[in-house]
């Protein structure tokens, strides 16, 4: 990226497409979230009574139960009650027709009474259960803000707040971007997204945060003094161009092996993270960062232009 400054109104314009379109998109339709959980099936087997041996009767009975019947289940996990043991077996197929819960409640007992002597009542129930998913977004979002006001105190209390604005303005640009891809291609808006919205803000704001680090640096450097503050902004996004756009690369191939052999909406939310991070920050953290410097001409040997060269032919 020879001129990043130069190319500022094609990066404006690519943004404001994104975000217009997207925005409209969302609100029209919002996010899709039809595929927001997943459905599973249980076989519940209780005891009335917790005593000596009884649930370990109560499993092998069902066990053995389950297995006439050619059954195998996904897994299965023992409930402490009040007044008994519950038994849940996980299906991800509805096998109700092929249980007889009656018969099965009959063996349970006769295995209990003839293990422990006791007769205790047993219970079998089968059920649907959706699986309600833990939601990230929420998670995201605080994690971002926390991030976003650590940086910002970090640059006001060093006295840069040419870097602190430039670091907020390309991770808010990215993240509305990310939303609306996401929101525009209809993809499946799962759990993901606030996980995708964090990558996106931690990329963008590491990216930015060099940037203007490096312009920073460059600006101190005696030997740069004829320079105005776009050619250092310029400068210092040569130096990490190749890093962001390495790293998209990475998760754009990342996010089509996903694609490909795992999730699709996790891959295509991957690669867009690390798309629109990569572009927030190479096109607006350096030329943020030289119009809030140019504005304040607070160093004397900079070259002092109401233009820079590469601004004025874009």
């Amino acid at each position: 990226m020879k001129n990043a400054t130069k190319h500022v109104k094609i990066f404006v314009i690519i943004a404001l497409v994104i975000i217009v379109v997207g925005s409209a998109l969302f609100g029209v339709f919002g996010f899709n979230q039809d595929v927001n959980y997943k459905t599973s099936y249980e076989l519940n087997v209780t005891l009335n009574q917790n005593i000596g041996e009884a649930s370990a009767s109560m499993k092998t009975a069902t066990d053995a139960y389950l297995e006439e019947k050619g059954l195998k289940a996904e897994g299965y996990a023992f409930q402490e009650l009040a007044d008994g043991k519950t038994l849940a077996y996980k299906f991800q197929e509805n096998v109700l027709e092929i249980i007889d819960l009656d018969e099965l409640e009959i063996r349970i007992q006769n295995a209990v009474k003839d293990n422990t002597g006791s007769a205790i009542g047993a219970e079998a129930v089968f059920n649907e259960v959706t699986a309600h998913h833990f939601r990230y977004d929420y998670m995201a979002i605080i994690g971002i803000a926390i991030m976003l006001i650590v940086l910002f105190i970090y640059f006001v209390f060093l006295n840069k707040l040419a870097g602190a604005v430039s670091v907020l303005v390309s991770v808010v640009i990215s993240m509305l971007m990310y939303l609306a891809i996401v929101g525009a291609s209809r993809v499946y808006a799962g759990d993901f997204v606030g996980v995708g919205m964090l990558i996106t803000a931690v990329l963008t704001g590491a990216y930015s945060l060099f940037t203007v680090e490096y312009a920073q640096e460059y600006s101190k450097n005696v030997g740069n003094d004829k320079l105005s503050y776009y050619d250092l902004a310029n400068m210092a996004t040569n130096k990490v161009w190749l890093t962001a756009t390495a790293v998209a690369g990475l998760l754009v191939a990342g996010g089509v092996a996903l694609t490909l052999l795992v999730d699709l909406a996790v891959g295509i939310q991957l690669a867009v993270a690390g798309l629109v991070s990569a572009f927030a920050s190479i096109g607006f953290a350096g030329f943020m960062w030289a119009v809030i410097k140019q504005r304040k001409g607070d160093r004397k040997g900079v070259k002092q232009v109401e233009k820079s060269e590469s601004v004025e032919e874009a």
